[in-house]
């Protein structure tokens, strides 16, 4: 079968075959995926094995590598069809995953250590000759069945990390395994040949079981291009031979060598498109190109045979295989069933026990779970989630059968009354299952997929509406974030970490007067918070309200008295105060004359730089030495570039960047005492840093403003802020910025499509339009002019009336086609002029028809029906634009090995 069809066969199969024989090496282990990091026993009590068969160990090393060959398998497949899984074993759903993973695997290890107890106990043995033998053959088997060569599976093997003698190793130990349980399996089994009796009564009962589908063998040649498929088919209608044009022109690897032949294939196997037409054909019979995801195909069925239920005769050896292997698995399944039931079973890990008890018997699972979580005997954080899991698998197989009573039209009574007993036993399953929950998020990370199962138990679990806040916060969505955070502010307003939590986004957004609000309301449910305090200290210093900020650290400083917080704070607020004073004295100092006033003002103000200084340094030398942090270090280093220290203010900067190579705040702060010093190209280099560095919009404005305040030509930190706006919907802030790019680059094709998108949002469609135009007349690369000519179409497109266009847009689609007709993009082009002549075939007429002509499309004459009053302008407005295969005058043109 063509490789084109099934993509993906042969990288699932490397996968497999990769994954389960190289147990040792993969991406994930045993530890990485807390299998039994998560102790799923009390610290003192770690066994030294998994479990006991029949008093034999399986060893926790051997689980553990089992799992690890699921999961190179798993992982390998993820990733080969570009996934993660990794993702899967994520978060609470991820933890129950791993236990189901564990169990399932240690039932393999169950029944293999069985077989070789009952092997030992039927004397069935294997050698190393016939290991040896087998697994040559597996080998030789695999590599023939991928299509490799020893050196590529070698390659492949080094790029995981694997040996040829490790896979092979790993082949030898499954064809031990394999040839004993197959020797095994016989003498269980012994012989269950059916009888000639037997074997017609089983065809008699189900004659249509060996039904033969319908089935046709055909060949296909697949294109890219559409016109090239037309132009290929008139050539097979004419008498090319297929095959021929198919080792040519097809572009499916699998089937062109073969002349396009697929062989035999029945429903289902191919995509539905190629299927409905291959089966539609008659023998010899040629199709129209059917596009599919792929391309264009050109299908020609060679031969087919219809569907049939065949005589007995012709099945009778079919059955008695299919019977007989019905039987010996009916048999070993029996007996394997059997042995482990009667197997007396030890699990040496709690959790794993209780999950298993579970899944024969719910009850006694949950009932297990809640023993090993009350009496401590492991340390898994997941078990109150393992217990909630429980209890609403419980809630749903009630609400399932309260939902068939719900259903019925005239219940009875006893329906009702069995209704409304379902009712009070659902609604208590999903109460403890919620309390179980809410145990789990005191000891695991949440994630949303649990926070989600949280909240449709409760909607209003102001914990979880919280923890998701959090969580959308942590990966930058601050809308969303503050959806929730607002939302738990109105269900329960005396929730005080919502406000904080509300307040703090609104911080690293910008939003100080909402932050404000926040930690103002969060004082009102908790007034002698002092945490709280300081924040919103710290909020009325950067809106310049220095004497309420005061106030708040004040009272912070008598509710904590002594706290290292409190004197970090009052050095925040003696910054603040000298940067006005400092700006104040610059200001008097900038003046030729001053009068008495001013001048005493002046030592007022060197007097209480002084003061402001040296409390701020003493206050940050104190948090220092009583906690340390960077943070510290960056605000002290503010304070000497203020005071004017620059040497100091550089030191402090530099350790940061060497202790911290990734602070943009230390590189900003860097920069600003190079400018101080009046290095300006090193300070520029450092903000460019500072903006590489800086993750938060708010933090990039500011640096991007700086750096375009020293060098205002810089047009790449320009259009980055542009986009900081943009990502905003700061359309007013963004256009300026593009405009001033345009001026430094003219030919800037993403300024052009920039600022005619912000005018688009303000609704400005004039000046968009402009500005697009203009850069059409600007750019060189066609490419990016075509691209410009289309937006601008969408743009005066109104969708209330698509059909019909403005001028502007119908000269845009001109000037498209005449682009593409130049660059030989002939069905684009006409394309272009079909949706002009449609929108008013009057317009620019000549011009469109002469491009059209160019294009190789074909404009008829106008057909003017002499009994007619017609006019010939209003006969010319009917033309339509034919396509040369559509014109029965248009040339078919041969394909040549060129056009390959």
């Amino acid at each position: 079968m063509s490789s084109f069809f099934h993509r993906h066969q042969k990288t699932i199969v490397w996968a497999i075959v990769i994954g389960f024989f190289i147990g040792g090496v993969g991406l994930f282990s045993a530890n990485q995926a807390g299998l039994f990091s998560r102790r799923q026993t009390a610290p003192s009590d770690l066994p030294q094995y998994a479990a006991k068969v029949n008093g034999s160990e399986i060893s926790i090393e051997s689980l553990n590598d089992a799992i690890q060959e699921t999961l190179n398998t798993y992982s390998n497949y993820y990733r080969q069809l570009g996934q993660d899984f990794g993702q899967v074993l994520a978060g609470a759903s991820g933890a129950l995953y791993i236990l189901q993973l564990q169990s399932n695997t240690l039932d393999t290890l169950i029944y293999r250590q069985l077989f070789y107890q009952e092997a030992n106990n039927r004397g069935v043995n294997v050698t190393n000759s016939e290991v040896t033998a087998q697994a040559e053959s597996d080998y030789a088997d695999l590599l023939a069945a991928n299509n490799v060569t020893e050196e590529q599976l070698v390659t492949y093997l080094t790029q995981v990390g694997s040996t040829l003698t490790e896979f092979k190793a790993g082949l030898e130990q499954d064809a031990e395994r394999q040839i004993l349980v197959d020797r095994l399996r016989a003498v269980v089994i012994g012989s269950v040949e059916p009888t000639a009796d037997e074997v017609r009564a089983y065809y008699e009962e189900d004659p249509e079981r060996y039904a033969i589908p319908e089935e046709v063998r055909a060949s296909h040649i697949l294109v890219s291009d559409p016109e090239l498929a037309a132009s290929l088919r008139s050539s097979l209608i004419d008498g090319a031979a297929f095959d021929e044009l198919a080792r040519v022109y097809s572009e499916d690897a699998g089937s062109r060598d073969a002349g396009g032949d697929l062989g035999w294939f029945g429903r289902a196997t191919m995509v539905p498109e190629f299927e409905e037409a291959a089966f539609a054909l008659e023998i010899g019979e040629i199709s129209e190109p059917v596009e599919t995801d792929f391309g264009f195909h050109i299908i020609k069925v060679v031969d087919r045979h219809n569907a049939r239920t065949p005589e007995f005769a012709e099945v009778e050896e079919d059955i008695r295989n299919d019977l007989t292997a019905e039987r010996e698995a009916e048999a070993w399944n029996a007996w394997t069933e059997q042995a482990y039931e009667a197997a007396d079973i030890e699990i040496a890990y709690p959790v794993l026990n209780a999950y298993r008890m579970q899944q024969t018997d719910i009850d006694l699972g949950l009932a297990e779970f809640e023993r090993v979580l009350d009496e401590g005997e492991a340390a898994d954080p997941y078990l109150p989630y393992y217990i909630g899991r429980a209890y609403e698998s419980k809630a749903a197989t009630l609400t399932a059968e309260r939902s068939g009573l719900e259903a019925k039209e005239e219940p009875t009574d006893e329906d009702l009354a069995r209704i409304a007993e379902l009712t009070t036993q659902v609604e208590q399953l999903e109460g403890q299952a919620l309390d179980a929950y809410l145990e789990a998020l005191n000891d695991v990370e949440a994630d949303e997929a649990f926070l989600t199962r949280i909240l449709k138990l409760n909607p209003d679990s102001v914990t979880a509406i919280y923890l998701l806040g959090k969580l959308y916060a942590d990966r930058g969505d601050s809308v969303a974030a503050e959806d929730q955070f607002s939302s738990i502010i109105e269900k329960d307003p005396t929730y005080v970490a919502a406000y904080k939590a509300s307040g703090e986004l609104a911080e690293q957004t910008g939003n100080l007067n909402l932050a404000k609000l926040r930690y103002e309301q969060a004082l009102e449910q908790r007034p002698t918070d002092a945490g709280t305090k300081l924040k919103l200290a710290g909020v009325f210093i950067a809106l310049g309200d220095l004497d309420a900020a005061e106030a708040r650290i004040a009272e912070a400083g008598e509710v904590d008295s002594g706290s290292v917080n409190v004197k970090i704070a009052e050095g925040d607020l003696a910054v603040a105060r000298l940067e006005e004073a400092v700006a104040e004295r610059d200001t008097l100092q900038a003046m030729t004359a001053r009068s008495d006033a001013q001048e005493s003002r002046l030592v007022e103000l060197d007097e209480l730089t002084e003061d402001l200084f040296s409390t701020a340094e003493e206050r940050y030398l104190a948090g220092l030495q009583a906690s340390g942090g960077l943070d510290l270090n960056i605000k002290l280093g503010w304070a000497y570039l203020l005071y004017g220290d620059l040497n100091k203010a550089e030191r402090e900067f530099q350790m940061v960047i060497t202790r911290s190579p990734y602070r943009a705040d230390a590189y900003e702060g860097l920069a600003m005492t190079l400018v101080a010093m009046g290095e300006i190209e090193e300070a520029l280099e450092n903000l460019q840093l500072a903006l590489s560095r800086s993750f938060d919009d708010v933090e990039q404005e500011g640096i991007a403003l700086q750096i375009i305040d020293l060098d205002p030509d810089d047009a790449d930190t320009r259009m980055q802020l542009a986009l900081i706006y943009v990502d905003r919907a700061r359309w007013d802030l963004a256009i300026p910025q593009y405009a001033a790019v345009l001026s430094l680059n003219p030919t800037s094709y993403q300024a052009y499509i920039g600022i005619a998108e912000a005018y688009a949002w303000r609704n400005d469609v004039a000046s968009a339009v402009e500005y697009l135009q203009r850069g059409v007349e600007e750019i060189e690369y066609a490419s990016e002019r075509i691209s410009l000519l289309e937006t601008i179409v969408e743009t005066v497109t109104d969708p209330a009336n698509p059909d019909v266009l403005p001028a502007t847009g119908m000269d845009a689609l001109i000037a498209l086609a005449q682009i593409q007709t130049e660059r030989g993009e002939l069905g684009e082009a006409l394309a272009a002029l079909a949706q002009v002549k449609a929108s008013d075939p009057s317009y620019r007429r000549d011009e469109v028809n002469t491009l059209i002509i160019d294009a190789g499309g074909i404009v008829p004459e106008p057909v003017v029906d002499e009994s007619s009053t017609q006019t010939e302008s209003e006969t010319v407005d009917s033309e339509e634009i034919v396509e040369p295969n559509e014109s029965e005058d248009a040339p078919t043109a041969e394909p040549t090995g060129d056009e390959g």
